[in-house]
């Protein structure tokens, strides 16, 4: 009987520590854009950004591009629980649509400045649909 609880408890504590290493901690550092993406028709791009209550994101011309589809966002880090001035990490999405080349412009600015006051701090993403 002893033996078979030391199983059981060595099983437990074997899958327990399986599982928490697969858990991992995601990090805003391992969502970095390119200044150059290269997709094919149906390839979805997302573009990455961090901000929180202060800041938002903008990006002036993600629904007039020629060979992207704006899908929306998704966020791929939400807010700590009972955190809601932290940091959260989100992507635009984009799907390929057509061959051809587009630039995404954005940046992060904060809520007290309208995205047209921003135009000169945009950060550009070239996307080549082959």
């Amino acid at each position: 009987m002893k033996r078979n609880t030391f199983l059981l408890v060595g099983l437990i504590a074997v899958l327990s520590s399986a599982l928490y290493s697969c858990t991992e901690t995601k990090n805003p550092d391992d969502y970095k854009n390119k200044e150059v993406y290269s997709v094919q028709i149906d390839d979805i791009v997302k573009i990455y950004y961090t901000t929180n209550s202060c800041c938002g994101y903008c990006s002036p011309n993600k629904d007039d591009l020629n060979h992207l589809e704006y899908l929306g966002e998704e966020t791929v880090i939400p807010y700590p629980d009972d955190c809601d001035g932290c940091d959260r990490t989100k992507a635009l999405l984009f799907k390929a649509k057509s061959i051809g080349s587009d630039t995404i412009l954005g940046c992060v600015h904060a809520q007290s400045v309208d995205c047209s006051d921003t135009l000169n701090d945009m950060q550009p993403y070239v996307v080549h649909v082959k």
